[in-house]
């Protein structure tokens, strides 16, 4: 049976990694700041808050730039799963009265791939597929669903393209998410039990022709 996920960025975990009924999420950053503006190796930090993103070009990443944003730069954290999983939901928080529009992506392929040295147009050349953005009010902490099923990775970005006249920093608060469920033990039983009976019924007919 599919098992829920949880998983709280909040907390003061000290691993690089987080764990919900067996699945564990691996968060890495990204930002646009390489030569040419392709993708760079970018640090995550948990705060109270959440998940925040310092690139190479915020020198201080004091507040709030030490948000997910789209200001100059563009901050991206990719969540790697150990198991594919089904229709994820992410909490994202702003700083004040910061916007939250989110450009997200998702990735069912589990061959090796490696965002750094990708311009952000060539994403999707990686086997994601951009699912669009997610909007919401300004100031105000939101929920949003990615539909989907056998996910191995999805990226969360302060919104890409189509910017309004509000930037966007948030950090991300909590993940929810289901497994790819197998069938319980008791069915697996029933469906071996099912097949033995269709072997003696097809050996009893075959020995009366």
């Amino acid at each position: 049976m599919a098992a829920p996920i949880h998983i709280d960025f909040t907390t003061n975990n000290p691993s690089s990694t987080f764990s919900s009924s067996g699945v564990i999420v691996t968060p890495t950053a990204f930002s646009n700041t390489g030569a040419g503006g392709v993708l760079a190796a970018a640090s995550w930090t948990r705060y109270s808050v959440g998940i925040g993103v310092c690139d190479t070009q915020e020198s201080t990443c004091g507040s709030p730039e030490h948000q997910v944003d789209n200001n100059q730069q563009l901050d991206f954290v990719l969540f790697s799963f150990s198991a594919p999983v089904n229709s994820v939901s992410f909490t994202v928080t702003p700083s004040g009265s910061y916007d939250t529009d989110v450009t997200f992506y998702t990735r069912v392929l589990s061959t090796a791939f490696n965002l750094v040295g990708s311009s952000v147009g060539n994403i999707t050349s990686l086997g994601f597929t951009q699912g669009g953005n997610d909007t919401a009010n300004i100031g105000v902490a939101h929920t949003f669903t990615i539909a989907g099923s056998g996910l191995t990775s999805v990226i969360i970005a302060a919104k890409v393209s189509g910017n309004d006249s509000y930037l966007d920093y948030f950090k991300i608060t909590s993940m929810d998410a289901s497994t790819s469920g197998v069938p319980e033990p008791s069915t697996m039983a029933m469906l071996g039990g099912a097949l033995c009976s269709l072997g003696l019924f097809r050996r009893f007919k075959k020995s009366k022709v």
